[in-house]
């Protein structure tokens, strides 16, 4: 049986003793490893979008060759952090008959549904910028489903680096390191709903290099940067409270992988848009129901008895009530 932390007491004696000194250092240990991940962050974003002068040259560098050199950097960085947690135990200050890839949400039980329900969820939110999307499209929806079906698309779009970038790359390492690895780190002593909030800040901040990027281009005021970045900042925490939701609930990491990829390829919903369009009646409309329709599937669809056992749950102090 594993042993399971009952209180903050209980996660310190865990680790040999309740000395306020190793609490710190444990603290220290696992924060390190999350702003060393941020920086890197920082770091190959701008390596993929904005080098330096005199550090990567563009005619050295194409965007090809830098965004492979990106991707490269981003799993690489995912892995270790991963073996790193295996290695040190960060996160397996107790025993527990789980190995960390399965904590980390990589595992085959309860696979199917775990790529099909949480990205059907998601598709039902963006229900009024989907149906927009039809209305817009010169042929219709027939048009749309076409396009989303065709081969020579797909194709095209495989062969371009920027998305394999924002499609593939960006949210297979952010959710390893942000719901995979992070969580099963903060749930032992924050609990399952502490960890579902508490993770999405550390994600939101890793999108802040932003405003250096923009300073560099000298597109726009201070003050314009600083409020795109804020916003940035609020959908970006509000999304990763959504996919932890989603982790803690289904124990896979498959599921906020794709959502977070088609939440890359539809952006923000364009409310502005919606309330301007010809046909605003049936749009608010869809986007009401879609909005209700998220609420009333969110529980059911992620109903842990769907997914089987939920590794990470086992790391959580009682009582468990995300779990």
């Amino acid at each position: 049986m594993p042993v399971i932390p009952q209180n903050d007491k209980d996660c310190n004696n865990i680790h040999g003793t309740g000395t306020a000194e190793l609490e710190a250092l444990n603290v220290a240990q696992h924060t390190a490893q999350i702003v060393r991940f941020g920086l890197f962050r920082m770091e190959t974003s701008q390596l993929g979008l904005n080098p330096e002068p005199g550090r990567v040259k563009s005619s050295v560098l194409t965007p090809t060759r830098r965004s492979e050199r990106l991707s490269t950097r981003q799993l690489n960085s995912a892995l270790t952090l991963g073996e790193e947690l295996r290695s040190q135990r960060y996160i397996l200050p107790f025993q527990v008959d789980v190995s960390v890839w399965q904590l980390m949400g990589v595992r085959a039980e309860g696979f199917a549904p775990a790529v099909t329900l949480p990205l059907l969820l998601t598709m039902v939110a963006y229900l009024g910028p989907l149906v927009q999307s039809a209305m817009d499209a010169p042929g219709g929806f027939t048009a749309e489903l076409q396009s989303a079906l065709d081969v020579q698309s797909w194709r095209s779009c495989v062969g371009d680096a920027v998305w394999l970038r924002n499609q593939v790359v960006a949210p297979l390492t952010e959710e390893l390191v942000f719901r995979g690895a992070m969580l099963p780190m903060l749930v032992p002593c924050a609990g399952p709903t502490g960890a579902i909030f508490t993770a999405p800040l550390f994600f939101g901040v890793g999108h802040l290099h932003h405003i250096i990027e923009q300073r560099r281009l000298h597109k726009d005021s201070m003050r314009v940067i600083l409020l795109v970045a804020g916003m940035q900042f609020l959908y970006t925490t509000v999304f990763g409270a959504f996919t932890s939701f989603l982790f803690m609930r289904t124990g896979h990491v498959a599921g906020p992988v794709l959502c977070h990829s088609f939440c890359n390829s539809q952006g923000l919903p364009d409310f502005s848009s919606a309330l301007q369009h010809p046909q605003r009646s049936a749009l608010l409309f869809s986007y009401l129901m879609g909005a209700l329709m998220f609420l009333v599937l969110l529980f059911p669809l992620t109903d842990p008895f769907l997914y089987g056992t939920i590794p990470v749950c086992s790391l959580a102090p009682a009582p468990a009530s995300v779990c």
